[in-house]
């Protein structure tokens, strides 16, 4: 990965995209299915997007991935930046966070930074 020009992941379902992320930390430019285990962690700003029942679109995402290196780097960037909020230390936090409120009866939960309302 560390010398790949392109990292392509089609595929119709993914949990925990490893592979991916671990591409995202090397700054090597992304071709992802435009699936919502690809969008919890990543943006238009941060990769390419492709249809997985496209090869036509998959084809083009690597081709304008590799052809615009400028607007490849860009993107590269910006998914290690996207990636750079889930340390260790901000996964813990998060963790107890989430269990303080449990034990609170609170409704209102934070996980990754974004506010969820759950029921009580």
């Amino acid at each position: 990965m560390q010398r790949a020009n392109v990292f392509v992941s089609v595929s119709l379902y993914e949990g925990s995209p490893n592979t991916v992320t671990e591409a995202a930390t090397l700054k090597c430019p992304l071709v992802l299915s435009d699936i919502p285990g690809h969008r919890e962690l990543f943006d238009d700003d941060a990769v390419f997007f492709v249809s997985p029942d496209s090869s036509s679109d998959i084809a083009r995402g690597i081709s304008e991935s590799l052809r615009g290196s400028e607007k490849a780097r860009c993107k590269a960037e910006a998914a290690c930046a996207r990636l750079s909020r889930f340390t260790v230390d901000s996964t813990t936090s998060q963790y107890v966070s989430l269990y303080e409120t449990i034990l609170e009866g609170s409704s209102v939960i934070s996980i990754a930074g974004e506010k969820h309302v759950g029921k009580q």
